[in-house]
């Protein structure tokens, strides 16, 4: 089974994928850090191969996410998702969530839970966190491949992403990935 046929969660850009969203961008992917002067969590490399993507298909990664203090063990994450329409911005649902339009992660229980696993099993997570302490210091993933067997066509449109990382009440990174299918 591909890596994301097995739900997996990961702060950063993965957490879109674990709120059931089959939503990928068609022209590559751009991110913007939205995050404060208290952020600890930064993203310093995406990427995403084929460019354009080309789904259903196998896509490759790249990614760094950068940590600059030790992540608490009990942080979270809020992952929003919006679609536009008409000058409006509309909350999309996550699946198995509650909440319309945000996803609550606790980032410590996801990688016990989805990325040890991981780990052992696909090349290039050698250079990740794949399970708490996450230490401070550059984490990678490096070409990693797996096959999404996504058909976007049905979902047209633009999007936004958002994704605010808490440590309880205080911000502790933010990251924006806008995009149009």
């Amino acid at each position: 089974m591909g890596l994301f046929g097995q739900g997996s969660s990961i702060f950063g850009g993965f957490m879109i994928l674990q709120c059931g969203i089959i939503l990928m961008p068609t022209q590559g992917i751009r991110w913007n850090d939205c995050g404060n002067s208290k952020s600890i969590v930064t993203i310093s490399k995406l990427d995403l191969q084929p460019n354009p993507l080309i789904l259903p298909g196998p896509i490759s990664v790249w990614l760094v996410v950068n940590i600059s203090k030790p992540l608490p063990r009990k942080a979270y994450a809020d992952v929003m998702i919006a679609k536009e329409a008409f000058s409006f911005s509309l909350p999309l649902p996550c699946p198995h969530h509650s909440d319309k339009g945000k996803c609550k992660f606790e980032i410590c229980t996801s990688m016990e839970k989805y990325f040890k696993p991981l780990c052992q099993s696909y090349p290039g997570f050698e250079k990740f966190p794949c399970s708490c302490p996450v230490n401070v210091g550059s984490h990678s993933i490096n070409n990693l491949t797996v096959s999404l067997p996504f058909d976007v066509s049905d979902y047209k449109g633009s999007y936004d992403i958002k994704i605010k990382i808490w440590d309880e009440d205080t911000e502790i990174g933010c990251m924006k990935f806008p995009f149009v299918l």
